[in-house]
């Protein structure tokens, strides 16, 4: 019974085949794009690779400056006074040492991302086809 039902629902259906020469034309299209796609992935895994270099040394060579520059940054923190009050425990003096280096880690991150996001876009604009 249930074959009948898909004998009925099948009987109507016959699609048309394309010519030998068709199926080759469009397999070659496909290929074609294929390899287009596989070439732009390429191009692209290498423009990137090329901007985390750059953005890896911008962000080294920000951190040495940052640690050549910690002792003018103490003497210009070492008049400040860092505390916190927290009403159940007593006043807790934040090292300024502390926050010379939170602020060397951030600016050299800061510098590194914004220094990848430069490089790819110039990297991506530049390649391109005009």
């Amino acid at each position: 019974m249930e074959e009948d039902k898909l004998k009925d629902i099948f009987k109507d259906f016959n699609p048309d085949l394309s010519s030998d020469s068709d199926f080759m034309s469009r397999l070659e299209r496909s290929m074609k794009a294929v390899e287009i796609v596989k070439h732009q992935n390429a191009e692209t895994h290498r423009r990137s690779k090329r901007a985390i270099v750059w953005a890896a040394l911008a962000g080294f060579v920000a951190g040495i400056v940052m640690t050549i520059l910690q002792p003018y940054i103490f003497k210009w923190l070492g008049g400040l006074d860092f505390t916190i009050s927290i009403p159940s425990v007593t006043t807790v003096a934040i090292d300024p040492g502390l926050i010379v280096w939170i602020a060397t880690a951030a600016i050299s991150a800061t510098i590194a991302y914004n220094t990848y996001e430069i490089a790819s876009s110039q990297l991506s604009t530049r390649q391109q086809p005009a």
